[in-house]
């Protein structure tokens, strides 16, 4: 059967894998400033830019506060905001400062590798904010912010205010990104119903497709049957209880009941059916052995009992036809929520992968029936040796 993945959860599962996949970037990149200035700090005895740490995990702390939350509200998402502003107000300040106070370099500017890294996880976080937030809003508004923060003290501290390529080009790639992710789902949303009709009409085929099998079953194991028995009685009168149970027959075909010679529960005829299979292939000569209770079947739910019972007067139709044989031995077996009946002959056999495909009865008549209702179907069988037909349906 063909299926339509619903478009809202396609929504929320690609939105989950960019905020985990944001996430990691961004603290990532925290990760390698917090080595870097590790580093320098190491290096150099004097260092004063250790406050540069605390601001550092108020960033990292904020993105990660994004990340895990499952249901993150608009006003909280905008709280961790400010919080994360005022961390990386206080990180861009101090790496500034610091490198004021390091001797003269001509090249000091806002495109400092250690705020490039900052700027970085920043945008990312905005892109795990996206969960709530329309994605590309997000980012440029946390692209925007830090820029300014970034623009606004290295005017103050008098650094030379430089383009961050690295940051504002992730910008452009992330932004385009999710203009086409967005793009995307538009289309696939003006797409989802034709997909929804093509399931449905899908569905109606393999429906009617069932449907046909059921009544090709159903006429192969009803009026045919009856048209054979009464194709090898002598000439004459047809007898009542034959009579009977055509009509019977024709009940089932065309769902109704049927008066012939008698009234006719259907009701009862298809609750009683394994029991009548076995009485009509007695009635026409074949000796069968029972084991076990064939009222057994009255437990089961109705459509289960009818096509056990149609499946069992399909083989013992079979004993008769194809075995060379006048006697067939009938187990019912009841348990762990199965029943199961075995019908066996010691006839001629034969080998299954050579029954023409214009042969229903064991297919149709028998297998698909079964395990339509939820039962499964054995076949072992044997040339010279003999049949046996294992049917198992849930009680």
């Amino acid at each position: 059967m063909s299926q339509v993945f619903p478009t809202s959860l396609a929504v929320k599962s690609t939105n989950a894998a960019l905020a985990e996949g944001s996430y990691w970037f961004g603290l990532t990149c925290i990760a390698a400033a917090f080595v870097g200035i590790l580093s320098v700090a190491l290096a150099r005895p004097g260092f004063t830019a250790w406050a540069v740490f605390p601001a550092l995990a108020v960033i990292a702390v904020g993105g990660t506060i994004l990340y895990f939350l499952d249901r993150v509200r608009v006003v909280l998402v905008a709280l961790i905001f400010v919080v994360q502003v005022v961390g990386m107000s206080w990180y861009v300040h101090t790496v500034f400062t610091y490198q004021n106070s390091v001797p003269s370099d001509p090249q000091a500017s806002s495109d400092t590798l250690f705020i490039s890294l900052a700027t970085t996880a920043m945008i990312m976080f905005g892109v795990t904010a996206g969960r709530v937030l329309p994605g590309i809003s997000s980012v440029v508004g946390a692209f925007i912010v830090t820029e300014s923060i970034v623009t606004v003290f290295a005017f103050v501290t008098g650094h030379a205010i430089v383009v961050d390529l690295t940051a504002t080009g992730l910008f452009a790639v992330l932004v385009l990104m999710l203009a086409l992710l967005r793009v995307s789902r538009r289309r696939s949303r003006a797409l989802q119903p034709a997909f929804a009709h093509a399931g449905q009409v899908n569905t109606a085929a393999m429906e009617r497709e069932r449907a046909d099998s059921r009544v090709s079953a159903l006429v192969h194991d009803t009026v045919l049957n009856e048209l054979a028995v009464v194709s090898t009685r002598a000439p004459g009168a047809v007898p009542g209880p034959v009579r009977d149970r055509i009509a019977a027959s024709l009940a089932v075909i065309v769902g109704e009941n049927a008066q012939s010679g008698g009234t006719i529960d259907l009701a009862q005829e298809l609750s009683s059916e394994l029991a009548q299979a076995v009485d009509e292939a007695r009635a026409a000569g074949l000796v069968i052995t029972v084991e076990g209770d064939l009222g057994s079947s009255a437990r089961l739910q109705l459509p289960v009992a009818q096509a056990l019972g149609l499946a069992v007067r399909q083989c013992l139709g079979n004993v008769r036809a194809h075995a060379g044989v006048d006697a067939a031995e009938l187990a019912v077996i009841a348990g762990d929520g199965n029943l199961t009946v075995m019908i066996v002959d010691s006839g001629r056999g034969f080998v299954e992968a050579d029954v023409g495909p214009d042969r229903l009865g064991l297919r149709n008549s028998v297998r698909r029936r079964i395990e339509e209702v939820g039962g499964s179907v054995q076949l072992w069988t044997t040339p010279g040796v003999g049949t046996t037909v294992s049917l198992t349906v849930p009680q």
